[in-house]
């Protein structure tokens, strides 16, 4: 699953150093990881599985609150696909 957000047009008063990304399976965390990227992959995930991703941004003053999608995953062959 390819994640994929804009940077927010308020930085909450300091430049972002970098984003905090949640991987959710139902309510149980199953990953947290940090990029200065926006953008970021997950691999390795189960078929038809409903997935929720959060976002925030983190900066010298505080982490944004997450922004939040749930994507449900597909395998179609070699190649994963996403579907909301």
């Amino acid at each position: 699953m390819f994640v994929v957000w804009r940077t927010p047009t308020e930085n909450g008063g300091g430049e972002i150093l970098s984003y905090v990304i949640q991987l959710f399976q139902g309510e149980n965390k199953i990953a947290q990881n940090e990029t200065m990227d926006t953008s970021f992959r997950y691999s390795n995930l189960e078929m038809r599985t409903r997935y929720r991703v959060e976002v925030a941004a983190k900066n010298i003053v505080n982490t944004s609150q997450p922004v939040h999608w749930v994507r449900t995953t597909r395998i179609e062959g070699n190649n994963e696909k996403q579907k909301n």
